[in-house]
């Protein structure tokens, strides 16, 4: 039996990165690993100029004009619910810290980060207080 009409007539000239057949083009691989790679450039480059999530913290307080205290404490008032929201979003998005972390910085439960952070999303979205509060 004759099996080499089942072997490929040309070869490919550059590498494939991934199955094309699950992941898609070539291409659109590429584009999805180097967007992941700038997304990892930047957490590096806020943890590498000495940002973490307590320096977030202050900031967001003094941006928002809110006593630290009161950010971590229990209130549920707009002002302080909204700086807290804020905070879950740049802390569990763009510093990559995990919920359970910011959770028990907060004295909440890593839930209520978790939907503290979508809520976060939208009110950062198309806003630049992100860059101002993320910038050293």
């Amino acid at each position: 039996m004759d099996f080499t009409h089942f072997l490929p007539t040309e070869i490919p000239e550059a590498p494939v990165k991934g199955d094309e057949r699950i992941l898609g083009s070539s291409e659109f691989v590429e584009r999805v690993l180097e967007m992941a790679e700038e997304e990892m450039e930047k957490k590096t480059r806020y943890r590498g100029r000495g940002l973490d999530k307590g320096k977030l913290l202050q900031r967001i307080a003094e941006y928002y004009g809110i006593d630290l205290n009161e950010l971590k404490g229990k209130s549920k008032a707009a002002g302080v619910a909204r700086a807290r929201a804020v905070f879950c979003y740049l802390a569990v998005e763009k510093l990559d810290e995990r919920c359970a972390s910011v959770a028990k910085m907060l004295a909440i439960s890593p839930s209520a980060v978790s939907k503290a952070t979508r809520r976060g999303r939208s009110i950062v979205a198309g806003s630049s207080a992100e860059q101002a509060l993320l910038e050293c």
